[in-house]
């Protein structure tokens, strides 16, 4: 069982791997990859089971927004990911001083990564939580 964390350059190299988008999520997926100046897809034996980037919010910024997404199969790598992942982060700081996005209020699993990489969390708003990982 091998997993993988891969970067990529090219939007449709990741969508066309997914199925079960609207034209509508698509659509907001591709523009998220393009505004990405880092993307990763995560595989698990060869299985897409996750993709994630990350966006300056501003054209000068040394702060990224991270987005993410995962697919059910994730689960079943989930450990894995998360030892894997945490590399990436560090290598994200490595550009980056500070990454910053929001996790669903609900979603446990994903604040237990985010803390395993060293997110720390605000309050809660409208059902999702902000955090940030600082470099150092």
């Amino acid at each position: 069982m091998t997993l993988e964390i891969i970067p990529v350059k090219d939007p449709e190299a990741i969508l066309s791997r997914t199925n079960g988008f609207t034209e509508r999520e698509t659509h907001i997926m591709r523009e998220a990859m393009k505004a990405s100046t880092y993307m990763w897809i995560v595989e698990w034996n060869g299985e897409l089971v996750a993709f994630w980037g990350v966006i300056p919010i501003t054209l000068s910024s040394s702060t990224v927004y991270l987005w993410f997404y995962t697919l059910p199969e994730l689960k079943g790598c989930a450990l894995a990911f998360a030892r894997k992942s945490r590399e990436v982060t560090t290598a994200t700081l490595g550009v980056y001083d500070k990454i910053i996005g929001h996790c669903v209020e609900s979603a446990l699993a994903s604040h237990r990564w985010l803390r395993w990489c060293g997110a720390t969390f605000g309050e809660p708003f409208h059902g999702a939580i902000p955090f940030e990982i600082k470099a150092g």
